[in-house]
């Protein structure tokens, strides 16, 4: 099968990507050099960087990684990128890939390259909206993907949780020797108004310290005030009371709900809503090795 240059007739928006500019000839599809582990590779961010299957599935450890904005780390150059995306089968995920402007045409791409017959899966992806808390369709067509396993469980897809949940520290034990801990998104350094109110508690911000540590940090605290979507998530599957302070569309969409607290000055009623979970852990690592079954079966690895 050929990919005509209309490939990129969807590209709305040309001040942020003109595809139609990088190739000029065709390519072929249906032939594939390998695999390809796509995810936000920021090593600035915590949950990006664990939220790709491949740190826990042997079967993908061993093929490269790019980022989902990748041309813009080497050297700006989008035909090395967009050649790599074209020749190789493609495993996506996971994070905030939906809905957020920062990958609509990254996305849109390998929306129209799957809907041509390419082999790409998406893994654990959802949406990631800051401007609104009410999703209720994807950016992109996800029927368009032969599969499709979204971490977001209220839009009709199969849900599959961030495979962050298979690392190995989440078996490890912890005493518990805090009440209260807080777990801030990076742009929330400049926050007084939290920091002020929560400055009584200890305070870790996503972009400043290793995943052992924030493991660490949450499995010796009983509750969890956080605005970042993956503390939310690890705190829930280490059975801890979680608090969070909605900052996207993304908070939202997990199968088991925290407490939200809108206004900071109320947070000490939020933990008294909080909740409790058991046995999150094992449903989240069943789903992900499940899928991942039919991904390698999919894949032909």
């Amino acid at each position: 099968m050929k990919v005509k240059k209309n490939i990129f007739e969807f590209i709305n928006n040309k001040k942020e990507i003109n595809i139609k500019n990088i190739l000029s000839n065709y390519v072929k599809l249906g032939s594939y050099e390998g695999i390809l582990n796509i995810h936000r590779d920021d090593k600035h961010n915590i949950g990006d960087i664990k939220s790709a299957p491949y740190n826990y599935f042997n079967k993908l450890k061993s093929f490269e990684v790019l980022d989902i904005v990748g041309y813009k780390s080497i050297f700006g150059n989008r035909r090395i990128w967009i050649n790599k995306i074209i020749k190789n089968k493609l495993v996506v995920g996971g994070g905030g890939l939906l809905n957020r402007t920062t990958f609509f045409n990254e996305m849109k791409l390998l929306e129209h390259l799957s809907s041509l017959g390419h082999k790409i899966v998406l893994w654990g992806i959802g949406h990631n909206n800051p401007n609104t808390f009410n999703i209720s369709s994807y950016s992109i067509d996800l029927t368009k993907f032969r599969l499709v396993g979204v971490r977001d469980y209220n839009m009709g897809l199969e849900w599959v949780p961030c495979p962050s949940c298979m690392d190995v520290l989440f078996d490890k034990k912890f005493d518990v020797d805090r009440d209260i801990s807080i777990i801030l998104h990076q742009n929330d350094r400049y926050d007084k108004n939290k920091l002020n109110t929560l400055r009584e508690f200890p305070i870790l911000f996503n972009d400043e310290t290793s995943f052992e540590k924030i493991i660490e940090f949450i499995g010796r605290t009983d509750v969890i005030i956080t605005s970042s979507y993956h503390a939310m998530y690890w705190a829930l599957l280490m059975g801890k009371k979680v608090v969070v302070l909605p900052n996207s569309s993304k908070m939202f969409s997990f199968k088991y709900k925290p407490t939200f607290c809108f206004d900071i000055s109320e947070y000490k009623l939020a933990i008294k809503k909080a909740n409790r979970y058991s046995g999150l852990l094992d449903e989240c690592r069943s789903i992900n090795i499940n899928f991942s079954q039919r991904v390698f079966e999919f894949l032909e690895i």
